[in-house]
């Protein structure tokens, strides 16, 4: 008969090692996050060609899913954890920033078509 045996160590792992993930994410998501904001702020407020947005894509996406990779090679439950700390960090960094975290009805709804008979 096999004794199953948790150390203080296994006992420490077990606790650090999600926290670690979810920090990850977390990190991942702080830094895709505030690039798409400023990103977005430069283009407007500079008034920048919107073609500003296809090399940050690339480089948050580039970076953003190398790191997903990264945490992919400990296993799903280490993937699953960051992804939560990325979709965390989105809503804090909207609550932190006072921008909604959904857009409100009135964006979404389309009643004001006139733009669209215009030609």
């Amino acid at each position: 008969m096999m004794i199953l045996t948790i150390t203080l160590n296994d006992t420490i792992n077990l606790i650090i090692n999600p926290i670690g993930f979810l920090l990850a994410g977390a990190g991942l998501g702080l830094f895709f996050y505030c690039g798409l904001w400023w990103t977005t702020r430069t283009v407007i407020a500079e008034s920048r060609s919107p073609l500003w947005f296809v090399p940050s894509f690339v480089v948050r996406f580039s970076l953003t899913g190398t790191g997903f990779y990264l945490l992919s090679l400990a296993g799903w439950p280490a993937m699953l954890t960051a992804f939560v700390g990325f979709i965390v960090s989105r809503f804090a960094i909207c609550r932190y920033l006072k921008l909604p975290a959904f857009l409100p009805s009135s964006y979404s709804s389309t009643k004001d078509n006139s733009y669209a008979s215009e030609s």
